[in-house]
């Protein structure tokens, strides 16, 4: 998002790059946030019964209730954001390269 955010020169207009960025990306950030407090439960758990963990159930149930409020958010909204990035990708030729560099960069790093 950053990235696509800090192009120069845009590469998606001006105008339409916060309704693309909603479209695509929607609740992105609410689901890494809901991600990075179940790891972060899950690192204190690990630290307090190292080495055998004695349960991990009560996590997750906690954890639950808020995949059940962000996930489906996220995943009713796929379709939208499917149609948006093969629109994009398919009219505007410089969006394509970006993404295309970006790919080829995350490949290199793996």
């Amino acid at each position: 998002m950053k990235p696509l955010r800090a192009a120069n020169p845009p590469v998606i207009p001006p105008e339409e790059i916060d309704s693309f960025m909603d479209d695509v990306f929607h609740n992105i950030l609410e689901i890494r946030d809901v991600n990075r407090r179940l790891v972060e439960v899950m690192e204190v758990r690990q630290r307090e019964q190292y080495p055998i963990i004695q349960k991990i159930g009560d996590v997750f149930l906690t954890a639950a209730t808020d995949f059940r409020v962000v996930y489906p958010n996220y995943v009713g909204n796929l379709p939208v954001a499917e149609k948006r990035l093969k629109d994009e990708l398919e009219s505007n030729a410089e969006f394509r390269r970006f993404v295309e560099v970006l790919r080829v960069c995350q490949n290199n790093k793996e």
